[in-house]
C-alpha cells in the first residue's frame, strides 16, 4: 500500500499543537512535500476505488437476471 507517512506526521503535529493551545502550525518545505505526496496518494486511491464502484454498479445494472416464482411448493 502507498505510504501516507506525511499525512500521519501532520496529524501528529496538529494534535500536539492543539494539546498545547497553539495558534499555528509551521511546516518545513520537506514536511509540506511529504504531506502533499501523502494527500496525492490518498486521492489517487480514492479515485481508483470510485472507478471500481462505478464498474461494479454498471455490472449489476446490466445483468439480465430473471427471477422465477414457483408458487412456493416444497419438493
Amino acid at each position: 500500500m502507498a505510504s501516507t507517512h506525511g499525512v500521519e506526521l501532520f496529524l501528529q503535529k496538529y494534535q500536539t499543537a492543539k494539546n498545547f493551545n497553539s495558534k499555528e502550525i509551521r511546516l518545513t518545505i520537506q514536511e509540506a512535500e511529504q504531506l502533499s505526496i501523502g494527500i496525492s496518494l490518498l486521492l489517487a486511491k480514492e479515485s481508483q476505488l470510485n472507478a471500481k464502484i462505478i464498474e461494479l454498479q454498471e455490472k449489476l445494472l446490466n445483468q439480465n437476471n430473471t427471477i422465477e416464482v414457483s408458487g412456493g411448493t416444497f419438493s
